[in-house]
């Protein structure tokens, strides 16, 4: 009779750990300039293991800002935040207890391609979520600089010709 209430609780702490696991798709980044987009978790139960993947797509080479951050009441925040963005290794944990705040963040320069980040972490409170963002700007082409070298070149070449008149 006392293994009924040991299963029960064991399916439920399964069942919460299973509903904790969530991915999100931040969509792809523009590559005519400057793009950033954003997402909030879904809500965590005390207690609960975080495991959560986030990706986006970059259609060209792009330097590229990866933030993650929880705003919490003192000591309910979310325990043990970490963060990989594979193939690229962790991101960096600052945490600011004036501020009751933790950001999990990572930049760097990636190429075109999809890339997955996983967070994860204990929730220390009901109703814990975080948020992410993700922003990026397109790293010019080796042509792009060739022209500007080009027509820097110009200019200086027009500048030296009406000094010598």
């Amino acid at each position: 009779m006392k293994l009924k209430p040991i299963a029960v609780a064991a399916v439920l702490s399964l069942s919460a750990i299973a509903a904790s696991a969530a991915s999100y798709d931040l969509g792809t980044l523009d590559s005519t300039g400057f793009d950033s987009t954003a997402g909030i978790s879904g809500k965590f139960k005390l207690g609960a293991a975080i495991a959560d993947s986030w990706s986006f797509t970059l259609d060209t080479a792009s330097y590229v800002a990866f933030g993650a951050q929880q705003s919490f009441a003192v000591g309910s925040g979310i325990v043990n935040p970490v963060g990989v963005l594979d193939g690229y290794g962790p991101l960096t944990l600052y945490i600011n207890p004036t501020l009751t705040q933790a950001n999990l963040s990572w930049t760097g320069k990636l190429s075109a391609g999809t890339y997955t980040v996983n967070l994860s972490g204990i929730s220390g409170a009901n109703n814990t979520s975080y948020v992410t963002t993700v922003a990026a700007i397109p790293v010019p082409e080796p042509e792009s600089y060739a022209l500007l070298m080009a027509g820097l070149g110009v200019l200086g070449f027009v500048a030296r010709r009406r000094q010598a008149i």
